[in-house]
């Protein structure tokens, strides 16, 4: 009982002097605190005060104030195919799955391969190429800004090299070929690193 004193003296000290919340069967999630309301749903998420509103979805994500309105649209597309030809590549932002035979367009961002006992080979630029996974094998036939190896027993050959390579995982063998020698930091234990 001293608990909700405590609590109900906080709400009221903010201003806010009822909060209710309801939860459906299905998980969607109503707050309403008087001046705030919530509206959390498998649709998205909607804020409301006096002043502002927000929507967002998986495809727009809305600001509304008293005097502006700003619509902001989002798209997620994440595709996976399976191939080994180099011309049936999809843009991929990150790779999940575990024992696949994948052929992948590095992202505007890059990609990050967190699955394990892949076999990955990727093409185009990859301003960075990571590897958290374990058990990967991954051919990156592009140029990549940045190479980070964080998983453990994974092969990553760099045919086009990358400026800098960073491992803190463990039982990793690494291959670039470039001109220049790319920088290094090895964190990890029993890696190779090779210029080839």
């Amino acid at each position: 009982m001293k608990t909700i004193v405590i609590l109900m003296s906080m709400l009221m000290s903010l201003g806010i002097f009822a909060v209710n919340v309801n939860v459906n069967a299905s998980g969607s999630t109503k707050v309403n605190t008087g001046g705030v309301k919530v509206d959390v749903n498998e649709n998205g998420a909607k804020l409301e005060t006096d002043g502002l509103k927000v929507e967002v979805t998986d495809k727009k994500a809305v600001v509304k104030t008293k005097n502006s309105k700003v619509k902001v649209k989002t798209k997620v597309n994440v595709k996976v195919k399976e191939s080994s030809k180099d011309s049936d590549a999809v843009l991929m932002e990150g790779i999940t799955d575990d024992n696949k035979n994948l052929v992948v367009k590095c992202g505007k961002e890059g990609l990050a391969i967190s699955g394990d006992n892949n076999t990955v080979k990727v093409v185009g630029f990859c301003k960075e190429l990571a590897v958290t996974g374990t058990n990967n094998k991954v051919k990156h036939l592009g140029k990549s800004k940045e190479v980070v190896v964080n998983g453990d027993g994974n092969t990553v050959e760099l045919l086009k090299g990358s400026k800098s390579i960073i491992t803190s995982g463990d039982n990793n063998n690494l291959t670039y070929k470039c001109k220049r020698k790319a920088s290094i930091t090895n964190n990890g234990d029993n890696n190779s690193i090779k210029r080839k």
